[in-house]
């Protein structure tokens, strides 16, 4: 019998390990139902040892969740949260679970309060700035009139450009494009803003014209105007028109210079990485650019 003990034990162990080798480790990612323009893409996320739930982010939801992974043999190594508008309450239950895993919580694109984030010192918010992504957008847009080389049609060193833009505008769009006007400069010349001219006056791709008649640039800040973008034609004159649209892919190329400002939702996925793999860093990159990690929360444009 003693010479049987050492034997027991060692097949104990064995399935002990085996036992081990049979947990799956993921990470979490809960995305609200109602994001349709990312619920295709989240999906990819599957094939980089994710696991995907979508629903409405209902508290008797998350909970049912969150009781089943731990009543499973699964450990979450973080979570991440995709949704626009999250409750006092399903921060709550996100946050008791995250704390009690001790894992990364992310929330991307939510507007979680400082106070939520401060509550946990593994919680992190990506979120858009509006005036960061018009920081930016100023930058590419100067990067674009130099590459194509904009021409001072009066030779008197000031490169005028006009503005298209809805009648009415949210705060955050209207931020945007105030801070978009102020940073925009070509060749280290400030360029002047010489009109702003409403959609609903843009009736025909002859007004359009008309302001290449009288500008080195046209930014057009409306999904209104593009069908008549769409009859425009380059004509050597060294005027750009750019656009700066809601919607998260461009379908215009070719003839003339078209910028989505806001990058696409892979930025936030890169950025959940850069956290999952070391949440303590001071700086993230994304593509050709970086921001700095300000108290948690982390800026960056998005698409909208």
């Amino acid at each position: 019998m003693r010479r049987l003990i050492p034997l027991l034990l060692a097949f104990a162990l064995l399935f002990t390990a085996c036992s081990k080798e049979e947990t799956v480790r993921y990470d979490l990612v809960v995305c609200d139902s109602a994001l349709t323009a990312v619920g295709e893409y989240i999906d990819s996320f599957e094939n980089e040892g994710c696991r995907v739930e979508k629903m409405d982010f209902d508290a008797e939801q998350i909970s049912g969740l969150f009781a089943s992974i731990k009543e499973s043999e699964d450990a979450v190594n973080s979570l991440t949260v995709y949704s626009e508008d999250i409750s006092a309450e399903i921060c709550d239950v996100l946050m008791a679970f995250a704390k009690k895993e001790n894992i990364p919580l992310i929330f991307s694109i939510a507007d979680v309060s400082a106070e939520v984030l401060e509550s946990y010192d593994k919680a992190f918010c990506i979120k858009t700035d509006y005036t960061h992504a018009a920081e930016i957008a100023a930058e590419k847009m100067t990067e674009y009139w130099k590459k194509d080389i904009i021409i001072d049609s009066d030779e008197n060193l000031i490169f005028k450009f006009a503005v298209v833009k809805d009648a009415e505008l949210s705060a955050d769009m209207q931020n945007f494009l105030d801070t978009l006007i102020a940073d925009i400069e070509l060749y280290g010349i400030p360029m002047q803003h010489s009109a702003t001219v409403n959609s609903e006056d843009i009736t025909s791709a002859a007004d359009l014209e008309k302001l290449k008649s009288e500008n080195e640039g046209i930014i057009v800040i409306s999904d209104k105007v593009l069908p008549f973008i769409e009859e425009y034609s380059a004509d050597d004159d060294g005027v750009e028109i750019i656009t700066v649209t809601d919607n998260t892919e461009n379908d215009f190329s070719g003839d003339f210079t078209v910028l989505n400002c806001f990058v696409d939702y892979t930025q936030y996925k890169a950025a959940a990485d850069e956290i999952i793999g070391n949440y303590n860093s001071r700086e993230y990159l994304l593509k050709d650019f970086s921001f700095p990690y300000i108290d948690k929360t982390i800026y960056i444009p998005a698409t909208i």
